[in-house]
């Protein structure tokens, strides 16, 4: 129990900001001729001063490294298959500063494309969340303080439909309501890298599966063109990601039906295409079939799915546009019931001598 806690603890200190790091400095002092061990043994001894878990990374590498394992096969407890890929391939090629610059450059990638998906989705949330709070308060705070000043039955016009709407939302049928539109939100939210088949890709173009499609979309391409880039071959690229065990379902049921078509001698473009899957995205595929059969793909490759990693964002940022102007139309629309909730009431209390 001890030691596993000991690995859990090192895993979560071996971060990818700390691996992106740890890449770039080997990169640079293997650019000036010092050896792989003593680069490990020095970043070993600076964890251990700080007494950071991480330290048992290195250790474990450097175990590996003694074993005659080259550098990915050693860090495979601890990283992505994708790093590992990049890095043994670079090891392999002679390249290995290069091998280590492009892990690094992926993680770059990868923690770019997610900041920018979160951000652009944090605005949109707290407006529905102040709407929901908003309504609540109204609900079971300010409504039966006015209900106690007039009989509500006697209440007409935009009162009276406030005031129903409002003891909705402050009754069991209410709250219970609220939770079924939360549970089925949430239902949505963690079945988006578990739910497959074809039922799924007939919401693909909403949200919140449409950001999820980009944003997962956007990630795997530039970790596919990265390791094409790299030299590795296409059909062992899809092959380890669909044996990998931290690939979702959703992400490894369309990589397989990739990997299928490209079983059959077709190309990366042609195989996107005739797998109907439209991951990650129709106009992107229809590029792909065209650079395919072009000479220097990898190359291309690389940097079309940069520039589709900028435009994922984007398309993304327009969706939560979208969503920002719901949230604040609702929002307004809200406060002009109460507006005129509270006038009507108002109105009739000085009429029946209410006030």
């Amino acid at each position: 129990m001890r030691e596993y806690l000991a690995e859990l603890l090192a895993r979560l200190a071996f971060s990818s900001s700390v691996r992106q790091r740890t890449w770039k400095k080997l990169a640079a002092q293997a650019r000036h001729g010092m050896s792989l061990d003593q680069s490990l043994r020095q970043m070993q001894l600076r964890a251990t001063s700080r007494r950071s878990p991480a330290a048992l990374v290195f250790a474990r590498v450097l175990e590996h490294l003694g074993l005659g394992h080259n550098l990915g096969a050693s860090l495979s407890d601890f990283v992505t298959p994708e790093e590992v890929m990049l890095i043994s391939s670079g090891q392999r090629s002679g390249r290995f500063p290069e091998g280590l610059e492009l892990a690094a450059g992926l993680l770059a990638a990868r923690q770019k494309i997610l900041g920018a998906v979160v951000s652009a989705l944090a605005y949109p949330v707290f407006l529905f969340g102040i709407c929901i709070l908003l309504l609540g308060v109204v609900s079971v705070m300010v409504m039966p303080k006015f209900a106690m000043l007039s009989d509500p039955a006697k209440w007409h016009g935009a009162a009276a439909a406030f005031y129903k709407m409002t003891s909705f939302v402050a009754s069991f049928a209410g709250a219970v309501t609220l939770l079924v539109i939360l549970g089925l939100i949430a239902t949505a939210l963690l079945t988006l890298p578990i739910w497959t088949g074809r039922l799924r890709l007939y919401v693909e173009s909403l949200p919140p599966w449409s950001i999820y499609r980009l944003t997962v979309g956007s990630v795997w391409l530039y970790t596919l063109s990265t390791l094409m880039h790299s030299g590795v071959q296409l059909s062992h690229i899809l092959e380890s990601m669909i044996n990998s065990e931290t690939v979702s379902p959703y992400l490894r049921e369309r990589i397989l039906a990739i990997s299928i078509e490209n079983g059959h001698g077709k190309n990366l473009g042609d195989s996107m295409y005739d797998c109907r899957m439209n991951f990650p995205d129709q106009e992107l595929i229809d590029d792909l079939r065209v650079y395919a059969v072009l000479p220097g793909f990898h190359r291309q490759m690389h940097e079309l799915a940069t520039e589709w990693m900028h435009e994922g964002v984007e398309l993304v940022k327009q969706q939560s546009r979208i969503m920002n102007l719901v949230g604040i139309v609702l929002i307004t629309v809200l406060i002009c019931i109460l507006a005129m909730a509270i006038g009507s009431l108002q109105s009739q209390l000085l009429q029946s001598g209410g006030y």
